[in-house]
């Protein structure tokens, strides 16, 4: 990547247009540990700047791209986790409050999860049957 030209690195036209780090994460709204982990992970080309009292990392706006592109995808997955986990929970709930619609006598509906019940076997018969 060249820096130097007849234009700056901030001034650069918006395609060909160089991004620090901290200016990604302002514009995909994640954590530079998150940021970090996604370029070390899927190897996203980047350099080095070195000034007298700091070093920068600078991406082109194709590797911008490609971050872009990764970060929507786990959030799109995030999504589908979330959104399969309330779909679950209204199942169970749903479940549940058919079985205490079945068995009228039931006044806990904790207690029509089986879950909840104690292990019938005792724990010095266990190896026994194992």
């Amino acid at each position: 990547m060249n820096l130097t030209g007849e234009y700056g690195t901030y001034s650069k036209p918006d395609i060909q247009k160089v991004y620090t780090v901290q200016e990604m994460t302002e514009l995909l709204n994640v954590s530079i540990e998150n940021l970090r982990h996604i370029i070390s992970r899927h190897n996203i080309e980047h350099e080095f700047i070195r000034t007298k009292k700091a070093r920068y990392t600078i991406f082109t706006y194709d590797a911008f791209r490609q971050i872009e592109a990764i970060v929507k995808d786990k959030e799109e997955q995030k999504e589908k986790t979330l959104k399969a986990q309330r779909e679950r929970a209204l199942r169970e709930a749903l479940e549940e409050q058919q079985g205490a619609e079945e068995h009228p006598l039931v006044t806990n509906r904790r207690w029509l999860k089986l879950s909840e019940w104690p292990d019938t076997v005792p724990a010095c018969f266990q190896e026994c049957e194992a």
